[in-house]
């Protein structure tokens, strides 16, 4: 045995001979005065590491262990004497990792398996720790009906995480540490699987990247860091004070974005320690202008007080040389580590009572708007602009303000007064249409979205209002008087700007008209033409006769003068 190692036992005796005297003192100096780094045992620094203990020197123990392991990297008694240490002296992400190795290593050693479900639960991971529990899910005596997911709602859903044309990702827990990991699949995201996670059959992560790296959503994370978390566990009215701080900071960032930049952004609760806010756009965008659009976000708002964290969740992270495709968590699901439901919350941190009809009502942003934010930081109309052209429009009109009013108390519409809305609404802005909608149970932002596209230009009639609500426009009066000189028709919109309302002329071309609308309205002058043309040969052959008997070359009357010239007839004015 080498001299330090024969040393190092002998100084342990000596120790433990004291302390049998209950020189507790005496032992202590001993033991800080010949404890070596130099030993090169093993098995010495682990009794080295159980005399500090029993000294009650966790720092040295924890650093006796320490040196114990460099030696044998591996060895579960080693391991299990030093987590437990951790564990106790509250040092729990290092007790986390050192459980995570050794429930690998030992699967099946009870105390261990004890201590590490108890930092499980002390973490918040739930799911983790009832898994290792081996506890079922207890039957409730309430019902559970489960959410109607037809053909439109999985649609939508797919629709809004799109990413990899191929591939995704099912969250399990594993067998031995109970943490998470992932099982990939290779094709595409299925309606039975998306079904399968919204049910809590399954827990999905997606990849929002396509193979040609653009992405369709812009995604801002907030959260309290891992480290911050362990190192507050066992404060829980702390971590309950910073977790309220969190979702009062998410909160605001969600009326700024909303309200200040006029942009759609959906705040999601994933835990009380991490929120993301989600912007959706209409089309696939290469992901480096979603992420300097996310920057830009992040640089305007409010600086979030020590301990809070904000960056964009991209679809990738570094990982030293290059970058790593990032699977994200999908909304709605619920995580197996912890338990919890990612759930989508309003203005109010509440959740959305109906979580699917509520995607219904997201919007999403063109990429034109995320453009000009980038480079002025505004997008469109001011909301101030969208009020007073709204207000004005409902003091004008008895109808629209009828038909605003109805909507914004939540009620359903009816398919003429939806109409009538967007012939008016839709064609002075759409972001008006979708805030007037939005509060009526049945509001879709993807088939407002799908109208607007497909409807021509040409505001309503007043005569098509009065058409499709006849008893609500003769209760309101409804009788506006309207200069229509210019060849206008009567409309609302004249209210607001005349040359919303398109001319005669105008109406008669393709970009105010259908194909076929024009074909029936040729056929119809053309048919005119004819009834006119006989009409006239007709008078024509009567006023010839009183011409040439008269001898008269020419005839005025109102300002314009009939001529005959070679037996026919022509105008010419004055």
């Amino acid at each position: 045995m080498p001299l330090e190692n024969k040393s190092g036992y002998n100084c342990l005796n000596l120790i433990k001979q004291e302390l049998e005297k209950e020189h507790q003192g005496k032992a202590i100096d001993l033991a800080l005065r010949y404890f070596s780094r130099d030993f090169s045992d093993p098995e010495l620094y682990y009794e080295w590491g159980k005399t500090f203990e029993l000294l009650g020197l966790a720092k040295k123990a924890i650093e006796s262990y320490g040196f114990a392991l460099k030696l044998s990297p591996n060895n579960p008694h080693y391991l299990k004497s030093l987590a437990i240490l951790l564990y106790e002296t509250g040092l729990l992400e290092k007790a986390f990792s050192i459980f995570k190795k050794l429930t690998n290593i030992v699967p099946n050693d009870e105390e261990i398996n004890a201590y590490w479900i108890n930092l499980l639960e002390e973490l918040g991971l739930k799911g983790a720790s009832e898994s290792l529990k081996g506890i079922e899910k207890k039957a409730s005596p309430l019902r559970y009906f489960p959410p109607s997911l037809g053909k439109e709602e999985i649609e939508i859903f797919l629709r809004l995480f799109s990413g990899r044309e191929k591939g995704f990702a099912e969250q399990i827990l594993d067998k031995k540490t109970a943490l998470s990991r992932l099982i990939f699949y290779d094709f595409p995201l299925t309606p039975e699987f998306v079904r399968a996670h919204i049910l809590s059959e399954k827990t999905i992560f997606f990849f929002p990247l396509r193979e040609d790296k653009r992405m369709k959503m812009g995604i801002i994370a907030f959260f309290i860091s891992k480290r911050e978390r362990f190192l507050y566990a066992r404060q829980p009215a702390y971590l309950t004070l910073k977790s309220e701080r969190l979702k009062a900071y998410c909160l605001k960032v969600q009326e700024i974005v909303n309200k200040t930049f006029e942009i759609p952004g959906y705040l999601e609760k994933v835990n009380r320690f991490f929120y993301r806010l989600w912007i959706f756009l209409e089309e696939f965008i290469h992901f480096l202008q979603i992420k300097r659009f996310l920057k830009e976000i992040i640089q305007k708002l409010p600086y979030p007080e020590f301990g809070i964290a904000v960056e964009p969740l991209l679809p990738t992270r570094p990982i030293g040389v290059g970058w790593q495709e990032r699977p994200i968590f999908l909304p709605l699901g619920i995580n197996r580590e912890t338990k919890e439901r990612s759930l989508f919350i309003n203005e109010d941190g509440e959740f959305y009572r109906e979580q699917i009809r509520f995607l219904k009502k997201i919007k999403e942003i063109s990429h034109l708007e995320l453009k000009t934010f980038v480079r002025r930081g505004i997008s469109g109309i001011e909301s101030k602009t969208e009020d007073e052209v709204l207000e004005k429009l409902r003091k004008s009109c008895l109808i629209i303000d009828t038909l605003v009013n109805k909507a914004e108390a939540g009620r359903v519409l009816e398919h003429r007064e939806k109409l009538i809305l967007f012939y008016t609404l839709g064609l002075v802005d759409k972001k008006l249409l979708h805030k007037v909608l939005y509060p009526t149970p049945d509001y879709n932002a993807f088939k407002v979205e799908r109208i607007l596209r497909a409807m021509k230009k040409n505001p309503i009639s007043c005569v098509k209002i009065r058409e499709f609500l006849p008893e609500l426009s003769l209760s309101l009066d409804c009788h506006c008087v309207f200069d229509l000189s210019d060849g206008r028709y009567p409309s609302p919109l004249l209210h607001i700007n005349p040359y919303l309302v398109p001319s005669e002329d105008y109406r008669l071309t393709l970009q105010r008209s259908s194909f076929n609308k024009l074909v029936k309205v040729f056929i119809e002058l053309y048919q005119q033409r004819e009834g006119i043309d006989r009409k006239l040969r007709q008078i024509e052959g009567e006023l010839a006769g009183v011409f040439s008997k008269k001898g008269l070359k020419e005839y005025t009357i109102e300002g314009m003068t009939v001529v005959f010239d070679g037996g026919n007839f022509y105008l010419r004015r004055g």
